[in-house]
């Protein structure tokens, strides 16, 4: 083969992959924005507010916000290297790229997936423990299992059948959520106490500081966008965006939202209901009607993250992309 044919073959090749990516763009950035939210918004204020507050007291939003700045510095790095490294693998791919596909990327990957099925199972058994409060009859211990478990294989059958799907589900999903945690901000304004902020309890700067850590594992959900590179259209600019945008509306809700749980319930009862804060706050706010309004964007919200973590951990894909 001469130069000027191998120049012309890597020049169709180069046509044929920048057309193959177009033709594969399923995602967007709204939809990778949802992915990201969805990720982030699963755990965080429906299932860890109340223990959040055992060590910072009324000072959770300020926890929320030392959290979410702290995520600013690992959202930059996942923004670069996915625009670098753009693809389905995400951070497994990024440990390959380098370490090389051995032992040390091999063994940081388990860890990494370890953490993620962590991550599931607290979003599961948060969308589980709602679901139960939520129903008018007592269930056995062991059904909170059931209905987790139930969740996760339905969601692995959305996934299944693809990004484009997924794409649409949260974006649908964070929709609803967002609408339904808007309408509590503008109802629980009208009933919110500023002076609650006064109330005695928590550990100082310290249990703020404790608390952010713990609130910190809430946005990791980011990294899952960077799963996202792979199927748009122009990563190198979509992904940054994605990224930032799904950080910036995830601090806004989680200060906003648990300042206003604050301002509509004690301390005593923020921590004595831990597993379902907000929707008890629904009922301070809109009675019986609220607590079953917010129990339903909680139950979304926890499937999102489910949805938006499998998503990023598809098995495999890291290693098809590399190689």
């Amino acid at each position: 083969m001469t130069h000027k044919d191998r120049a012309q073959s890597d020049s169709t090749h180069k046509d044929s992959g920048q057309n193959d990516s177009i033709q594969k763009a399923s995602i967007t950035v709204a939809s990778a924005t949802a992915i990201g939210v969805g990720g982030m918004m699963g755990a965080g204020l429906y299932t860890l507010v109340g223990l959040a507050a055992t060590t910072a007291g009324v000072w959770i939003p300020v926890a929320f916000l030392v959290g979410g700045l702290v995520s600013l510095f690992s959202v930059y790095s996942y923004a670069k290297l996915g625009t670098r490294f753009p693809s389905r693998g995400g951070a497994a791919q990024f440990l390959i790229r380098c370490f090389g596909d051995g032992v040390i990327a091999g063994g940081l990957n388990i860890f990494q997936f370890l953490g993620w099925i962590i991550a599931m199972a607290l979003y599961a058994s948060g969308f589980a423990g709602y679901a139960r409060h939520l129903l008018p009859f007592d269930t056995p211990d062991w059904s909170g299992k059931v209905i987790g478990v139930a969740l996760v294989i339905v969601l692995i059958g959305v996934n299944a059948v693809g990004s484009k799907l997924v794409g649409r589900s949260e974006m649908f999903v964070v929709a609803i959520e967002v609408a339904i945690l808007v309408a509590f901000v503008i109802a629980a304004s009208f009933k919110s106490d500023p002076s609650n902020f006064q109330q005695s309890g928590g550990e100082g700067v310290i249990g703020i500081f404790f608390a952010a850590g713990l609130l910190y594992v809430t946005y990791e959900g980011f990294g899952v966008v960077t799963n996202s590179a792979g199927d748009m259209k122009n990563p190198a600019k979509e992904l940054p965006r994605a990224m930032y945008q799904a950080l910036f509306i995830v601090i806004v809700v989680y200060v906003v939202i648990s300042s206003l749980i604050v301002m509509v319930m004690t301390l005593p009862d923020i921590e004595a209901n831990q597993g379902h804060v907000l929707s008890d706050a629904g009922r301070v706010v809109l009675g019986q009607v609220g607590f079953i309004v917010i129990g339903a964007a909680a139950l979304l919200a926890t499937a999102s993250g489910v949805n938006a973590t499998l998503f990023g951990r598809q098995p495999g894909l890291h290693r098809r992309q590399v190689r």
